[in-house]
This record gives C-alpha cells, sequence and structure tokens, in this order.
C-alpha cells in the first residue's frame, strides 16, 4: 500500500478575500440604497400627499381671500355710497340751517317791523288825538265864520264844471222821461300836510256822511278822489287817495261829493 500524503490546505489569496469583502459590501450596499429608495418612496408619496393637501387648503385659502376681497369691495363701495349720503346730509344741513336762519333773520326783521307798525301806530293815535285836538281849535273860527258870513260866503255852490246838473235818460214803456240830478259841490279851505287830511266846506247838512267820496278838481280835470273821515254840519275832514294829490291839492281847488 502506497504511503498517502495528507493534502494541506491552501490559504486564500488576499484578492479573493479583498473580493469577497467588496461583495459583501456592496450586498450591502445595495440593500441599504434598496431600503432607501422604498423609504424615498413613501416619502415622495406622503410629501405628494401633503403637497396635494396643501394645494387644496391653499386653493381654499384664495378662494375665501377672493370672497373676502369681494366682500371687503361690497364694503368700501357701501362705505363709498354712505360717505355720499352723509355729504348729501351735511349739505342738506347746512342749507336748512341757512333756511332757518334766513327765516329768523325775516321774522326777526318782521318783528321789528311790526314792533315799528305799532309804534308809528301808537304814534299816529297819540297824533290823531292831539289833531283832533287841533281840529276843534281850527274848526271854532271857522264855524264862527260861517254863522256870520253864511255858506255863500265861502263858496258852497253846486259844481261849476260843465257837470252842475246831469241829465239821466230813462227808458221805459216806449216813452222817455229826463231825470234831473244835482250835484253838490264845495271847495278846500284848508291843508294840514302834517296829518294827511284836508278840510272842504261840505258839511253833514249838505249830504256829506263817511260813506262818501269827493273828486278834487284842478281846472276841468279831476286830480284824484278822497273819502271823508268825519264830518260836522258845515265842513268835513277829507283823506285823499295818495300822498302827490296831497302835494299837488291846493286851497281853493273844487271838490264834488259823490
Amino acid at each position: 500500500m502506497a504511503d498517502t500524503i495528507p493534502l494541506q490546505k491552501k490559504p486564500l489569496p488576499i484578492l479573493l478575500i479583498v473580493v469577497i469583502i467588496l461583495n459583501l459590501l456592496l450586498l450591502s450596499l445595495a440593500f441599504y440604497f434598496y431600503r432607501l429608495s422604498i423609504q424615498e418612496v413613501k416619502l415622495r408619496k406622503g410629501l405628494a400627499s401633503k403637497v396635494s393637501g396643501i394645494e387644496q387648503e391653499k386653493n381654499a385659502v384664495a378662494q375665501e381671500l377672493a370672497k373676502a376681497k369681494s366682500d371687503l369691495e361690497a364694503v368700501q363701495k357701501r362705505m363709498d355710497e354712505v360717505a355720499k349720503e352723509l355729504e348729501t346730509a351735511k349739505a342738506a344741513k347746512s342749507s336748512a340751517e341757512e333756511s332757518l336762519n334766513a327765516k329768523n333773520d325775516e321774522i326777526s326783521k318782521t318783528q321789528k317791523e311790526y314792533q315799528k307798525r305799532i309804534s308809528e301806530l301808537e304814534k299816529d293815535v297819540k297824533r290823531y288825538a292831539d289833531f283832533s285836538a287841533a281840529l276843534t281849535m281850527e274848526l271854532k273860527p271857522i264855524k264862527d265864520a260861517l254863522a256870520i258870513q253864511g255858506l255863500s260866503n265861502i263858496g258852497i255852490t253846486k259844481p261849476d264844471l260843465g257837470v252842475g246838473s246831469v241829465s239821466a235818460q230813462t227808458v221805459g214803456g216806449g216813452t222817455q222821461s229826463a231825470k234831473q240830478v244835482d250835484l253838490i259841490a264845495g271847495k278846500v279851505v284848508s291843508i294840514n300836510k302834517e296829518f294827511g287830511f284836508v278840510l272842504i266846506n261840505i258839511g253833514s247838512k249838505n249830504g256829506a256822511t263817511l260813506e262818501h267820496f269827493v273828486q278834487v278838481y284842478q281846472g276841468d280835470n279831476i286830480a284824484g278822489i278822497g273819502r271823508i273821515e268825519k264830518s260836522q254840519p258845515d265842513i268835513s275832514i277829507v283823506s285823499l287817495a295818495s300822498e302827490d294829490l296831497m302835494n299837488r291839492i291846493h286851497v281853493g281847488d273844487k271838490v264834488v261829493l259823490t
């Protein structure tokens, strides 16, 4: 039997060991990168989901912002309208205040005018009282003169103006009748411009009463009219229709009782 030679294990080459180690490292790295890729995929999916949620929230917020902007614009528009209404109200208030002030001024002015008029009327009443007293004094010598001289001496006559007697034609039953009407005429015997009256020599015994008017003549023309304010038997007080007539009238102007 032949002798057997025991087999001796040869050491593995260093290169092989290095290769094995590298392979193991590569496998580990591959596994690690595989896990990383899986985690990355999961992370991407999570991020995509979160991004999608964020986009939805962003869209919702954008819609809310758009609605808020629209509401804000509506509020701003309403505020502008309210501001215009306030301006209009202020202008109306200012106009009303001006009108009220004008009315108050007008009322105050009217009150002053009325107070002035009342004062003037009070003065007129006093003047009339003084006038009555003065008239009584003025009438006494005139009445005395009338009593002495008679009416003819102070000129109470029928009018000498072409209208001393007026014929009126009356038609009835196919016949005509003439009616003679006599008018009473006299003259101005005194003028009192301070109190605004004249005295005429036509009195109550000639038919002069408070309801009568007189026509004032200058020449053959009517200068104006007056109204009998007070009448005594032989003389009457006449107020004239205008201040202009008072300025134009003269003592001796003829008057006709109407």
